[in-house]
């Protein structure tokens, strides 16, 4: 039996968790103490009372593989995954400080054609950056990006969650947990195509954008 993440708890041999920061479809984001490099970063856990099944392990480190090998200054950064004896597998990612798309629209609606451009022009240049790299998001919306308000005014955008990211292959394959006919994402957001379950491209990253 996993344990229930606490404040105070170690994980892994250098993380002590400081307070939760929120809640998503693979499990629980808390901030931590790094006491190695003495910074806070964020930890993904699993849910304690979820099933740790090969697929959801992979899926877990697949994650933080697919991020970690994309270094761009619009899309969260992954420092460490390992596996605690206690919680499981997690993911170690850079702090963000700032709020989700969607609790700024809820609190600041309408926004400026400004602020409009600044966050899908970073947003945008992030997928490029997956994209080039043969990385397709699939469950993009405004939860999923973080916007920060830089001292000198402007926003900074970090797209996270890259949890049921697909990698397309040169060979014209393409790898994911989920198969084929599998629907999976967020509707109001979904292209078409990847609603009804159909082989997906960048495109439908570029749909959900819009």
């Amino acid at each position: 039996m996993r344990v229930t993440p606490e404040v105070g708890l170690p994980v892994g041999e250098r993380y002590t968790l400081i307070g939760p920061l929120g809640e998503g479809g693979l499990g629980t984001v808390w901030e931590a103490e790094d006491a190695s490099l003495r910074r806070r970063v964020a930890i993904k856990l699993a849910r304690a009372d979820t099933p740790l099944t090969d697929e959801h392990l992979a899926r877990i480190e697949r994650e933080a593989r697919l991020v970690a090998q994309l270094d761009h200054p619009h899309v969260v950064r992954v420092y460490d995954y390992g596996v605690d004896v206690g919680f499981g597998p997690f993911i170690a990612m850079e702090l963000l400080e700032g709020e989700d798309l969607q609790t700024l629209i809820d609190h600041d609606a309408p926004l400026t054609p400004r602020q409009i451009g600044e966050i899908m022009g970073q947003m945008l240049r992030a997928l490029d950056e997956a994209h080039h790299a043969g990385i397709i998001h699939r469950d993009l919306k405004p939860e999923n990006l973080v916007v920060i308000e830089e001292r000198g005014g402007g926003l900074r955008v970090k797209v996270c969650d890259f949890g049921i990211a697909k990698i397309t292959e040169s060979e014209g394959r393409s790898t994911a947990i989920t198969k084929d006919g599998y629907v999976c994402g967020t509707p109001q957001y979904m292209a078409p195509e990847q609603a009804r379950g159909d082989v997906i491209d960048a495109r439908a990253d570029i749909y959900s954008a819009g």
